[in-house]
């Protein structure tokens, strides 16, 4: 990992449990009842935690809310963490499989093991960061997914942050320009 002052580069090595936050906050999206059963299920654990379960009785009673709880924790939980292990296990059959990337002006450049890819910066759609990752979406369905582990420092990470910031604000700058001149 090292840090010029005119590029950014970063070794990756993805994990499961890097794409499970994507995937997981993926499936609450979808799930149209994803919030709400996420809040009976927090009701429920907050009134066997208390060892208040008199007034779950009602609900607790039929058969079929235990299918429906199973099938919510199921697409909540379980379907996520499958789906990104299986997305690990494809794209990188080899335990060494790193990501290279250069960040810079001009764009960001992407090797692997028999493949290279470069993206200019009107590529990408959009950028969002999470507590654990910085993922720079190219199409809704693709995206270039940066652990923050992988910078080697803070400083390192607020340089990527303001390069990012300064590429998206010249992006929709250009378009807007754009726009005006149809």
């Amino acid at each position: 990992m090292q840090n010029s002052s005119s590029s950014i580069e970063l070794q990756t090595k993805l994990k499961v449990s890097d794409l499970y936050e994507l995937y997981l906050i993926s499936a609450l999206r979808k799930l149209w009842c994803g919030r709400m059963a996420l809040a009976i299920v927090l009701i429920v654990l907050f009134g066997i935690l208390e060892g208040n379960v008199e007034f779950l009785r009602p609900l607790l009673e039929p058969p079929l809310i235990y299918v429906i709880v199973g099938v919510l924790l199921y697409s909540l939980l379980v379907k996520p963490y499958l789906a990104s292990r299986a997305l690990i296990l494809s794209s990188y059959r080899s335990s060494r499989m790193t990501t290279h990337y250069t960040f810079s002006e001009r764009g960001i450049d992407e090797r692997r093991d028999h493949f290279e890819a470069h993206y200019d910066w009107e590529a990408i759609q959009r950028a969002k960061q999470s507590t654990h990752l910085v993922t720079l979406y190219i199409t809704s369905y693709s995206a270039i997914i940066i652990p923050k582990r992988c910078f080697a420092s803070d400083q390192q990470l607020r340089d990527f942050r303001t390069l990012i910031t300064n590429q998206m604000k010249r992006r929709a700058a250009v378009s807007a320009i754009q726009d005006l001149q149809k």
